[in-house]
């Protein structure tokens, strides 16, 4: 869009007055590819792959706080808790 052209210039105003005005001409569309096979495949294996992680690895956290499942989380991966000294108060 040219910079100095506002949102209607003449022509735009033109073409709603007559719109025989109007130059036009048909363009033909590019073929599409309507196999989606493949991509669908893909799409379904990353979706199981999906549902396997949020089932398997992901933790249940339904009636639970989050640092009730923080250190349910810490334990596991035997982090060291952060010390007093590290809170950040705001």
């Amino acid at each position: 869009m040219d910079p100095k052209k506002g949102f209607f210039d003449l022509g735009d105003i033109a073409t709603l007055v007559d719109p025989s005005l109007v130059k036009t001409e048909e363009v033909s569309c590019p073929e599409v590819d309507f196999d989606l096979t493949y991509r669908l495949l893909i799409f379904t294996i990353m979706m199981i792959f999906q549902l396997v992680f949020v089932l398997k690895i992901m933790p249940e956290t339904k009636g639970r706080s989050l640092e009730e499942l923080g250190n349910e989380l810490i334990t596991e991966i035997k982090i060291p808790k952060p010390m007093e000294t590290d809170k950040v108060t705001i």
